[in-house]
């Protein structure tokens, strides 16, 4: 991923914060906040130097994710993005939904759960290629 990308990641965790400890927000939020701020943690592990080197087995922003559906071993790859860059019929989900949430930070072999209305959807990460 590109120093400008880094950057980029930067300042959207820095405005979440900075709206969240003010109390106020310029944007609606349809994420918890414990887990917009478990989410901002690990974005702050992550980005905080924009030389470092990401591991290249660590779902990130710019990350392809290939995916199992255990039950019938359907796969599929979606693409984590940033909130506005996002475009689910063509797999790329943004780090803020749902599934964005879910699949931040994991790694391969790692299960996934997710709740669509009042079913439970389980995924496993299959693999993953750095963006």
């Amino acid at each position: 991923m590109k120093t400008a990308s880094h950057l980029e990641i930067r300042r959207l965790a820095q405005k979440i914060t900075e709206q969240l400890k003010g109390q106020y927000c310029h944007f609606p939020l349809a994420v918890d906040p414990l887990v917009l701020a478990h989410v901002l943690d690990k974005m702050l592990g992550i980005y905080d130097e924009p030389e470092r080197n990401i591991a290249p087995n660590i779902a990130v922003i710019g990350s392809t994710i290939e995916l199992m559906h255990p039950e019938d071993n359907d796969i599929f790859n979606v693409q984590l993005t940033l909130p506005g860059e996002d475009n689910p019929s063509q797999g790329q989900i943004s780090a803020l939904s749902p599934m964005g949430l879910a699949l931040f930070g994991t790694r391969p072999a790692e299960q996934i759960n997710l709740w669509i209305g009042s079913r439970s959807i389980r995924l496993v990460v299959v693999n993953i290629t750095p963006g």
